[in-house]
Parts: C-alpha cells; structure tokens; sequence
C-alpha cells in the first residue's frame, strides 16, 4: 500500500507563473491521496485570487507580512506550525528556504527547493520607490537581486535535492550558483488541459500575448513587428498582463496601429482559457523563461507559438514543429515568423495539433504530480538509510 505523504509548500511570492505552477501541483498532489498545505504570503506584490478546487485535504495558508520581512514571518509561524503538525516533507519555492535545516532536521523531514528564478528579472527594472527622487531605483533593484541571491544559493546548497523546471535551469543553477547536479532533478510543469482546450472552428487572425509588460518580456518588439505583419494581414492583438501600459500604448499610437491592439489588462486564471480559444496564433518574444507555463498553455489549446531562441523555451517550444523559434529582439524575423502562421492556416493548424500532442505526452500536471511523489518517496528513503 502507497504510502500517505504530508507536504508542506512555502510560497513567499503569490504572483505570475511560479503562484499557478504550486498551486496545480499541491492540488494533484491531493488526487494522488497526499494531505498537503502551502503557505502563501500576502503583500502588496500579490494576487490573492487563486483557481478554486475542491479538495478538503488541499489546505491554504495566507499570511500576511511586509515584503522587506517575509523570511521573519515565515519562520516565525513554521517553528508554531510544525510544533502541531506532522509533516514528512517542506517544498520550499524561493531564498525563505534557507533558514529549514535547522527547523526539519529536528523533526526529520526532508527539505526540497523547488529553484524558480534562475534570472534577475528585476535586477535592471526601475521598479523600486519610484516616487522617491532621492534613490535610483536601479541599484536598489540590483541589490535586492544580490541579497536574494545569497538566500538562494544558500537554499539549494542547504537543502536535501534541489527540484528545477527545466534543465536549463538546471545548467544555470550549476554554473552560476555552484550547485551540484547530482542533486538536482529537472521535473517540468504541467498544464490544465481542460480549460486549455483546443477550439479551431473559424479562427479570426487574432494574436495572443500573455505576460507581464516589462522590457524582458519583448513587448516592444511584439509592437514593431506587428506594425509589418498588418501590411499584408488585417490582424488584431490581445494583450493579458499587469503592468505599466501608458508607454507601449504611446509606442503603438506612435507606429500607427493602435486600433490594432487590444490591452485587456490582469485577467484571472480561472477566465484566461477563453482568450485562448479565440486566438489564431501565440506570441511570447521573451527574452527570459523558467520554463515557459504559457507557451506550454498555448499549445495546450492547439495553438501555434512564436517565441524565442533563448533559456528553457526549447525544451517546450519544438521548433518547426509546435511554432517558430526566433532569435531574441529581432523584429524582422519575429514578422516573417508570424507572417508565415496568417498565410498559411493549414500549417497553424498542423502546428498547433502537434503542440497538443506534445502536451498531452510531456507536461500534465498528472505526470508532474507523479514524478513529486516519486522525488519525495525517494528522498524519505536515503534520508531514513542515512539515519
């Protein structure tokens, strides 16, 4: 007989891709017949809104706290909360997982980091006090990506397996931060095929792009190549995405096609799948992925992808085969890339079948909940051999 695990998740920030790919997985972690609890914490950077599922044994935990003091608050409530509760494994998502050595290895439970942000996304954004002229936000911001860097560094050395998306960030994890890759594990998201369904039925020459409006994110260049493609297609664009509009709007008004582009703003989780059905074609120039949950949602929906020649979008993306890969911040051949999906919707079609299939086989939350189960099974038993 399988087995009951008790898992604990940490989540120090609930927002974007890293806030649903936890949340998918605790939850089909339950299915599997698991009691499992993640920690989510609440702070002005955080949506709270999360996909409802009925699991009594899927329990949520919001705390709140100040984003300068997350790793005070957390660790403050794990010594209460292990003191009345039996738990056999700690998934950590972020740097707060680097004071748990000392707090699992009295109770021995096993301690995975669960590594999501193998690059500074935030690193080079003025995001940081904006209003105070008297600090440049540009260093601020790098210094805030130092220090957690530290944190998660001293995560992953700390902890007992160190699980990574992609293996791409595996490779990263192992040349910028000198973890060892005989602990790492690479077990890739996974995507909720029913709500992204397929849906070809009289496609309109409708792009989607879903993601925040940062510059890494290739916005601008999603604009400047579309300025082409309308030349020879009538193609609109949906954006779905927090963020600052005003510049990529006063950009779009600029190239002369803002009555081309659609700014739908933060759409929540549970009504996004709707805007993929409408879609003809996905486009994410991003210059950075973990993994890529969108492109993979995409293609879940049978949609053909357009992305980039960067970090782990290969290993979701296959190139000729499921889209376009292009390379990052060129313009021309991200309109050439689109251009050829409008001109031939028999090729979108085949393109965006052969996304599903690839989903279907290779990123369910089904086989990553699997493959967790096996991770934190194994990890129990060399730790209790060691003892």
């Amino acid at each position: 007989m399988k087995r009951k695990l008790k898992i604990l998740f940490t989540h120090r920030f609930s927002f974007g891709g890293g806030l649903i790919i936890t949340h998918y997985l605790c939850n089909h972690l339950v299915t599997l017949g698991h009691e499992v609890a993640c920690i989510y914490i609440k702070n002005k950077l955080a949506h709270t809104k999360l996909p409802m599922f009925d699991n009594p044994q899927y329990k949520i935990v919001w705390l709140e706290s100040l984003p300068m003091i997350t790793f005070w608050t957390l660790n403050r409530f794990l010594k209460s909360y292990l003191k009345n509760n039996q738990i056999d494994a700690i998934i950590s998502t972020g740097p707060e997982g680097g004071y748990l050595k000392n707090l699992c290895s009295k109770k021995s439970i096993i301690h995975i980091a669960s590594y999501h942000h193998p690059n500074p996304t935030y690193a080079d954004a003025r995001v940081f006090l904006p209003n105070l002229k008297c600090f440049n936000p540009w260093n601020i911001g790098k210094w805030l990506h130092r220090w957690d860097l530290y944190f998660e560094r001293l995560t992953l050395l700390k902890a007992d397996v160190v699980h990574c998306l992609s293996e791409y960030q595996k490779t990263k994890a192992s040349e910028t931060l000198g973890i060892p890759e005989a602990k790492m594990v690479v077990i890739y998201c996974g995507v909720d095929i029913e709500k992204f369904s397929p849906s070809w039925d009289m496609k309109e020459p409708r792009i989607l792009y879903c993601g925040g409006l940062v510059s890494n994110k290739g916005i601008g260049i999603l604009l400047e190549a579309l300025s082409g493609v309308i030349k020879k297609h009538n193609v609109s664009l949906d954006i779905l995405g927090n963020g600052n509009w005003k510049p990529y709007k006063q950009k779009a008004i600029d190239l002369g096609i803002i009555d081309k582009v659609h700014y739908h703003g933060y759409v929540a989780n549970d009504q996004i799948g709707e805007y993929y059905k409408e879609a003809y074609l996905f486009v994410a120039p991003t210059k950075h992925e973990s993994f890529g949950l969108t492109l993979a949602e995409a293609m879940a929906a049978e949609l053909p992808v357009v992305s980039t020649l960067t970090t782990a979008i290969s290993e979701v993306v296959k190139d000729g085969v499921t889209g376009f890969l292009v390379p990052w911040n060129d313009v021309n051949a991200l309109a050439d890339a689109i251009t050829k999906l409008l001109d031939s919707p028999e090729m979108a079609k085949s393109m965006g079948q052969a996304g599903r299939e690839r989903v279907e086989r290779m990123f369910t939350w089904d086989k990553a909940a699997q493959q967790m189960e096996e991770l934190i099974i194994q990890t129990l038993k060399v730790k209790e051999l060691i003892r």
